[in-house]
């Protein structure tokens, strides 16, 4: 028997470091509702001649990762807007980290902790889908590091 391990043994907390306070942002940041990470990977591959197979070359250039949020409150907007700010005043983007904590089920495997450092976050969109939809917002982010702790 298969123990898939479900989104309710996931947990997404973002910090955010503006002005040297780190603190964990929360609200309507908090109540991730799917998130993504994607390893920003390429092979090139170089053949010469007189060669008969190709030369590869893997590389790893970061992770992309992307979030949906419910609005609850006005945390999003505050932090869009703070970024915003931050790039008309030529001043540095707020110096972000993701951190998703991950339980097994599988008896014997220790739960896992990824964490995302120095990620540039933005948002995407602002989703209003109707009178008795819930209001979404879209994020997506790009860093260089991914780090796996045991839980």
């Amino acid at each position: 028997m298969s123990l898939k391990t479900r989104g309710e043994e996931a947990v997404v907390n973002i910090s955010s470091n503006v002005s040297g306070v780190n603190q964990t942002l929360s609200g309507t940041m908090f109540k991730v509702r799917d998130f993504t990470a994607t390893p920003r990977t390429e092979i090139k591959e170089d053949d010469y001649l007189g060669e008969l197979e190709t030369d590869l070359d893997i590389q790893h250039h970061g992770w992309d990762i992307g979030f949906t949020v419910d609005t609850t409150d006005d945390a999003a907007m505050r932090y869009t807007d703070g970024v915003i700010a931050a790039e008309d005043e030529h001043r540095a983007h707020p110096n972000n980290t993701v951190t998703v904590i991950y339980t097994f089920r599988e008896p014997g495997v220790r739960g896992k902790i990824a964490v995302f450092t120095g990620v540039f976050l933005k948002q995407d969109e602002e989703t209003i889908g109707g009178r008795k939809e819930i209001i979404r917002g879209k994020f997506s982010g790009k860093c260089k590091r991914r780090e796996l702790l045991a839980a």
